[in-house]
């Protein structure tokens, strides 16, 4: 996969995710809705600093960038 500027692909190690059936694989919108959790921000947003695009897919990267601001519900 390769990677997107505002993460709508990741790759993740999250191997529960994957089914027999494609079907099974296909979310509606209200499924997809989901708000934001704690300590996380609205994509797009910075990288961590001396962080790159592999290290966010390995997992490596715990945190949002320092001096990014939180953004809250409309």
């Amino acid at each position: 996969i390769e990677a997107c500027p505002t993460r709508a692909l990741t790759m993740t190690n999250e191997f529960e995710l994957a089914n027999t059936t494609r079907e099974s694989l296909i979310y509606t919108k209200d499924e997809l809705l989901a708000g934001l959790q704690e300590g996380m921000v609205d994509s797009p947003h910075a990288i961590f600093p001396g962080m790159d695009e592999q290290d966010y897919y390995r997992g490596v990267v715990t945190e949002a960038a320092p001096g990014t601001v939180r953004q809250t519900a409309v």
